[in-house]
């Protein structure tokens, strides 16, 4: 069984609202800056220095995005992409 997982970032507008159909299909995790910093302490203590240690939450919000692709798999899209294909 395929499972999708859709993750947003808090303070950003929700990935798939343009794509409502997908939505419904898909499993969500909204990644707050607690929960980003607590999966990397627990999953990736090594990089929790460098992680802390950035200047801008960007910068943790752009680290954990791979992280994130690392650990569960899948693929990231942005933000201003849209699919012209419904996925399966």
């Amino acid at each position: 069984m395929n499972t999708r997982c859709v993750a947003h970032f808090e303070n950003l507008p929700h990935p798939l609202d343009a794509q409502k159909t997908q939505a419904e299909t898909a499993g969500e995790k909204l990644w707050t800056d607690a929960s980003s910093r607590e999966f990397i302490a627990a999953e990736y203590p090594w990089f929790l220095d460098t992680f802390d240690g950035y200047d801008h939450n960007i910068q943790r919000a752009d680290a954990i995005r791979y992280f994130v692709l690392a650990h569960f798999g899948g693929i990231y899209i942005d933000l201003d992409d849209v699919s012209i294909i419904p996925t399966p």
